[in-house]
């Protein structure tokens, strides 16, 4: 059995990677998708009601369901995460650069390794083994 501070953990974070995925809808420079995945996924281990919200969230059910069934990226979403991933480091680089390497420097190394990740999954589900 779960313990109910284990669950209050998951539910907070679920409902911060979920804020997260508020905030790509409002700036499109931040992938929405990634933040819900890592919503539902936190949501799956605190909150079943909100895991089950997620699945069936018009929006946001598709790539979820694609990744928890699959372990898939669509082709269009994959596109879009990078391009809008490139955009906002580089708009972030451009902008900070000077003020902030650091920053920027974590800022450009998190964009890049989510591209990677992103570009390396598999883009399509497997299909059915016809082995006997």
């Amino acid at each position: 059995m779960k313990h109910a501070s284990s669950n209050r953990f998951w539910l907070v974070a679920g409902w911060v990677f979920l804020a997260l995925a508020a905030v790509g809808l409002a700036l499109p420079i931040i992938p929405q998708v990634p933040f819900a995945i890592v919503a539902a996924w936190c949501f799956s281990k605190g909150s079943r009601r909100m895991h089950l919200w997620m699945l069936r969230h018009k929006q946001l059910g598709p790539p979820i369901r694609d990744w928890e069934n699959h372990r898939v990226v669509r082709p269009k979403l994959k596109a879009m995460s990078c391009v809008m991933m490139l955009v906002g480091g580089s708009l972030s680089f451009v902008k900070h650069h000077r003020e902030y390497p650091v920053a920027n420097g974590v800022i450009t190394a998190a964009f890049l390794a989510s591209i990677v990740f992103v570009v390396t999954r598999r883009s399509r589900p497997r299909a059915p083994s016809t082995r006997t």
